[in-house]
């Protein structure tokens, strides 16, 4: 017989696994935070719980080496250039916080990388909230056929069918120049 093990209930506290979504890490990664000193938890019976205000404040630590040197401009040689796809796109009214959801989901689950992309942003524009820019960058080398690109954003506009005005979307398709 097997005895389902319910989490303890502690006011204030979330189980690790939880404590994980929230960040978009692993479990593990939850484990390193508490060792480091960097998050706040407990232990309840056999199970470790982490204080819910802590995983709201934290702030995650810039990782890599500070950058010494700016780099200078270059361009691009015909074997190296470079293009960017140019989408902007209306979210439509009232849907921030889903829109927000699903970039959160995005981000987890690893989805929609666009084949061969070196770089991929999605961006608001401060001057007109609700206009999303999402840029997609190539090498020459890398770039895929105009069909398997298709292909990659008709999933990507069927993941934001409700959140973004498809209709009205400008793509611009881009040839660098100069870059850095």
């Amino acid at each position: 017989m097997r005895i389902k093990r319910e989490l303890p209930e502690l006011a204030g506290y979330i189980p690790v696994t939880e404590a994980a979504q929230r960040l978009g890490v692993s479990k593990r990664r939850v484990y390193d935070f508490l060792d480091e000193g960097r998050l706040e938890g407990v232990k309840s019976g056999n199970m470790i719980m982490i204080a819910e205000e802590s995983v709201e404040q934290f702030k995650p630590q810039v990782t890599g080496r500070p950058r010494t040197v700016t780099p200078l401009w270059r361009m691009s040689t015909d074997e190296n250039t470079r293009h960017i796809l140019s989408i902007v796109v209306q979210l439509r009214a009232g849907q921030q916080g889903r829109f927000m959801e699903l970039l959160q989901r995005l981000k987890q689950e690893k989805l929609h990388l666009f084949p061969g992309t070196g770089d991929r942003y999605i961006a608001e524009d401060d001057a007109s909230p609700g206009m999303i820019e999402i840029q997609l960058r190539w090498k020459q080398g890398d770039i895929p056929d105009e069909t398997a690109r298709e292909t990659a954003l008709e999933a990507f506009r069927e993941m934001f069918a409700d959140v973004l005005d498809w209709e009205m979307a400008r793509y611009r398709m881009k040839t660098v120049l100069l870059h850095t």
